[in-house]
């Protein structure tokens, strides 16, 4: 798998560009620390627009007021299994890297959408590792504010980070990229 991510990220290397690392972030089906939020209100959410649905077809009310629910049933459907299975295949379509100079992102397999962070532009990186040794790390770029956002897929993002998201061996790649944010070449 590893020669095939390589292969991947060549075709965007600079030349003279050495790529140091690159993976593909864990794949299948992955709980987050936001289900503890999102697993009840997303039941909820769906319960509660399969009851309004069925509920107005038992009283007799109209279908257009029926109808009205549907869209909520469907919000729902896709809170409970639609999103994990969103952040599946975003997962499985995503190839990161670290080179000599920057840090590439690609996304997707049919449009493919690539990201160019240059190690000179970061500023703050944060390391969030898990206990099988995969995580996530957020590059925040100087000068851009960390609020935090909701994503779709249910986990929370910070508006002015981009993260390389649950690779293995988290800590070697965070260390690789404090390494190259110092100029310190020989640690790596």
């Amino acid at each position: 798998m590893f020669h095939d991510v390589q292969t991947e990220l060549q075709e965007y290397l600079k030349e003279g560009e050495i790529l140091l690392w690159a993976d593909q972030p864990k794949k299948g089906l992955v709980f987050r620390k936001s289900e503890i939020f999102m697993a009840p209100f997303s039941l909820f959410w769906l319960g509660f627009s399969v009851f309004w649905v069925t509920m107005t077809r038992v009283i007799g009310t109209s279908l257009w007021f029926s109808l009205f629910g549907v869209p909520f049933v469907l919000i729902g459907i896709f809170l409970v299994f639609g999103r994990f299975i969103l952040d599946m295949q975003t997962r499985a379509n995503t190839v990161y890297g670290l080179t000599s100079e920057r840090i590439l992102i690609l996304k997707g397999r049919k449009n493919r959408f690539a990201k160019s962070i240059p190690i000179e532009s970061l500023g703050d990186i944060e390391c969030e590792e898990r206990s099988d040794g995969s995580g996530t790390i957020r590059l925040r770029r100087v000068g851009e504010f960390a609020g935090i956002t909701p994503a779709i897929d249910g986990t929370s993002s910070r508006s002015g980070l981009d993260t390389l998201d649950l690779i293995p061996d988290v800590r070697q790649v965070f260390k690789q990229i404090s390494a190259l944010q110092l100029g310190d070449v020989e640690q790596m």
